[in-house]
């Protein structure tokens, strides 16, 4: 505790008196400091002068705690990104038909095409939705007319669990349009499967392979 006092009064330049403490009995240790804090108070000279005195490590301080309560989280995602807008796409989203779990065997899955239209104005219009296998070989369309989805609604397309036709490698092809330049849809697979207390589920993301009418808005 000494030692702190003697700190702090070298560094407001008051004197330090504080020599042979060690052999100062309890009462006289007492008195000392009562001597002190009057000697303080009377000249104006309380422990936190320091920070007046400098005029400049309180201020600091204070910078360095707003910034570590007020500055954004490392791992913020940056929600202002610019939308990027399209009059049509098509979109290409992997998704697996089985997995491998042990070298010779394999866990079939079931698979859910997503689509969800994130425009808030506009609607969009779904013209082809088709599942490929591994070989890249058609296996099947999805839709027999055009399908509309209006501003924030969704679509989703199921591959059964038994229907292993499209492989390891299988994929999901979409095309949409819309009369106005719209926000890129966000677009997944889901996979899921197993068997007793086994399951498997994961997410594989959509990517653009081609893109009309781009514009970032």
């Amino acid at each position: 505790m000494f030692s702190t006092l003697a700190a702090a009064k070298q560094f407001a330049g008051l004197p330090n008196n504080d020599v042979g403490l060690g052999s100062m009995t309890t009462k006289e240790m007492t008195d000392r400091e009562t001597s002190m804090t009057d000697h303080d108070c009377s000249s104006s000279k309380r422990f936190h002068l320091p920070f007046r005195k400098t005029g400049l490590l309180a201020p600091t301080l204070l910078t360095g705690v707003l910034a570590v309560f007020t500055g954004p989280p490392a791992w913020a995602e940056d929600v202002s990104a610019p939308c990027l807008r399209a009059i049509s796409e098509t979109v290409y989203v992997p998704a697996l038909s089985r997995i491998h779990t042990q070298e010779r065997d394999k866990q079939p899955l079931a698979s859910t095409l997503v689509i969800h239209n994130v425009d808030p104005i506009h609607s969009i219009e779904l013209t082809a939705v088709s599942f490929h296998d591994e070989t890249g070989k058609h296996v099947k369309a999805f839709l027999a007319a055009p399908l509309e989805l209006g501003p924030f609604a969704s679509a989703d397309f199921l591959t059964e669990i038994r229907d292993d036709r499209g492989g390891i490698g299988a994929n999901y092809l979409l095309e949409w349009t819309s009369k106005n330049a719209s926000c890129s849809p966000e677009v997944m697979a889901i996979m899921i499967g197993g068997n007793g207390t086994h399951g498997i589920s994961f997410s594989l993301s959509g990517r653009v392979i081609s893109r009309d009418g781009e514009e970032t808005k």
